[in-house]
């Protein structure tokens, strides 16, 4: 009779995970693009570039980026492009901490002189001066991890109803 009864009730599966698993998917994908971006970056040709001009664009509320105007000849054409992050990763501006890196981020960037561009060579006007930041790719990649963790926990913490 105890067995009958068990069979007659119906579980609906609990969408907790499927919350958590979505975020985790988003920061995987991500960290694969940079991690994909940077390998392909290793193989590109660099060539010798001038600084132009230096400049901070607002991201957010409380980050910037910093873009580098590059001049440098490619195949014998020139090219001017703004070299940003590859990873668009930029600085926050909320501490005086966070200012002093952006501070000193810009100051390497001396105008007129000479520096590596890193050059797509499927699309030259594709330029940076640093391949993608690393901890940009761990913090996604662990990101990613606690959001799996999450979903696996809900399994347990928000069962089925």
């Amino acid at each position: 009779m105890r067995v009958a009864i068990m069979d007659e009730i119906q579980t609906t599966p609990s969408l907790a995970p499927l919350i958590f698993l979505g975020p985790a998917i988003l920061l995987w994908w991500l960290a694969a693009r940079d991690i994909r971006k940077y390998f392909r970056m290793r193989s590109w040709p660099r060539v010798e570039g001038v600084i132009r001009e230096v400049r901070t664009r607002p991201m957010t509320r409380h980050s910037v980026a910093v873009e580098v105007h590059m001049e440098y000849s490619w195949e014998g054409q020139a090219k001017s492009p703004w070299c940003g992050s590859p990873t668009r990763s930029g600085f926050g501006v909320k501490t005086a901490a966070d200012q002093t890196a952006l501070k000193k981020r810009v100051a390497s960037y001396v105008i007129g002189s000479s520096r590596d561009v890193l050059v797509n060579p499927d699309n030259p006007d594709e330029a940076y001066i640093r391949l993608p930041e690393w901890h940009m790719m761990v913090v996604c990649m662990v990101g990613g991890m606690l959001f799996a963790a999450l979903a696996i926990l809900s399994v347990f913490y928000f069962p089925a109803d």
